[in-house]
């Protein structure tokens, strides 16, 4: 069942603008869908397995999916690293 903005904040227990402000950031991974040009809806199924995903039995073991988050994802890169050359490659010293 598909339900509005309003109704799917209520489901998940936050306010309507932490709705939207989610929906733009996309730091939490709520789904939605576009149901029109303006009006977006939200699958109270998938709200709920989304929910599902969330629950932990203590702040322990938020911390430690936390952690295993941080180790799965590949490190981010800054930058090429300055060697002074076009392709990359490191100068010799002779």
């Amino acid at each position: 069942m598909i339900v509005n903005e309003k109704e799917a904040a209520k489901r998940l227990g936050i306010s309507p603008r932490l709705l939207q402000r989610e929906r733009a950031e996309g730091r939490l991974g709520i789904p939605f869908a576009r149901v029109g040009y303006r009006r977006i809806g939200y699958d109270t199924e998938m709200l709920d397995e989304w929910l599902a995903t969330r629950v932990r039995r203590s702040l322990a073991e938020e911390r430690a999916a936390k952690t295993a988050a941080l180790v799965a994802s590949p490190p981010r890169r800054r930058g090429k690293e300055k060697t002074g050359h076009a392709d990359g490659a490191a100068r010799s010293k002779v």
